[in-house]
């Protein structure tokens, strides 16, 4: 198995599937997933799942705005966005407290 850059080149090959902004990213992981996100550019779907605004996204990954900036062009290009709106589903059998207040 050859490894570029520390992430291997399976996972590049394969649908990619992410949920972003729940925890920071550090440094190193940011670095890792722009590899991956870079890798993948053009060759393959990716699925990524966020709470967060794109404008918001450069304080998931350590306040880096060159590396957000770079990472959200690759996956804006090509790309089908969704966004919903609404009441958390995972929410729906709680005391009735909107998940967007919390």
């Amino acid at each position: 198995m050859s490894r570029t850059d520390g992430v291997d080149p399976r996972a590049v090959n394969k649908k990619s599937s992410a949920e972003l902004g729940y925890l920071p990213v550090d440094k190193q992981g940011a670095d890792a997933l722009f590899q991956i996100i870079s890798q993948r550019y053009e060759h393959g779907p990716t699925i990524i799942s966020s709470n967060r605004a794109f404008k918001h996204w450069a304080e998931i990954f350590n306040h880096d705005s060159t590396l957000t900036s770079a990472l959200v062009d690759r996956l804006l290009h090509h790309a089908e966005t969704v966004v919903i709106e609404g009441k958390s589903y995972r929410m729906k059998d709680q005391d009735g407290t909107d998940p967007a207040t919390l």
